[in-house]
């Protein structure tokens, strides 16, 4: 007796099974975890490297080659690849597929370490990085206008404290927000005809450009920390 035999003899049987299938897949598909983007595992690490005015010629020379010499010899490396430019650089470590991504991690880190007292004394932590794709964005937004910069900052700021209102937001960054600074600038004649030391000056400004903490208050229903604003904005 073969299998259609079988099926047509045992009609009401062979449609149960059929069913039971059926609505076993489809409560299945419902039930099981779904990821728009999933957690990949992608054998890439990638070092940041940055210096505020260095230039490219230097930054390849003085941030880049240290960090290249030191992680050339981690383990399970397949290829370095590096980019200088204008402000810093970075170090880009594709591995075998199926490498250990923490012992990776970790050896990296430990080579990074050695190679921070052959940067120059002025350049920013390095930071290590692995590839996860679970951490892209999946959503870009673009505030454009005939505003000024501050205002489109200041409406980008309310529309990020939006966005990470949402439940299933993880986290909403701004991209491309420039950095404020207050620039001062001295009249040396006018410092010669008060007889102000140009040092003094500088040191007064910058102990007045700070955050001051003046301790904690208790009010019986709860407590708090109270800061002495004294940031120049």
């Amino acid at each position: 007796m073969n299998i259609i035999d079988f099926a047509l003899s045992h009609a009401r049987v062979f449609v149960g099974v059929l069913v039971f299938l059926i609505v076993a897949g489809a409560v299945t598909y419902i039930n099981i975890p779904k990821e728009a983007a999933p957690d990949v595992n992608i054998p890439i690490v990638y070092i940041s490297l940055n210096q505020n005015g260095i230039s490219p010629e230097d930054s390849e020379r003085l941030l880049v080659k240290p960090i290249e010499d030191e992680v050339k010899t981690v383990e399970g490396i397949k290829e370095i690849r590096s980019t200088a430019y204008s402000g810093g650089g970075n170090v880009l470590l594709e591995f075998d597929a199926g490498f250990d991504a923490d012992k990776a991690m970790e050896d990296i880190r430990e080579k990074v370490d050695r190679a921070k007292g052959d940067l120059p004394s002025d350049a920013d932590e390095p930071t290590v990085n692995e590839v996860n794709i679970s951490t892209f964005p999946i959503l870009l937004i673009s505030l454009v206008g005939n505003l000024p910069d501050r205002t489109l900052q200041d409406l980008a700021v309310i529309l990020q404290d939006e966005i990470e209102t949402i439940p299933s937001v993880l986290e909403a960054k701004i991209g491309g927000k420039r950095n404020e600074q207050v620039d001062i600038l001295i009249n040396t004649t006018a410092l010669e005809g008060y007889d102000i030391d140009l040092e003094n000056l500088i040191n007064t400004v910058r102990q007045n450009n700070m955050m001051v903490s003046a301790g904690g208050q208790d009010t019986g229903d709860g407590s708090f920390s109270i800061k002495v604003p004294g940031l120049y904005e």
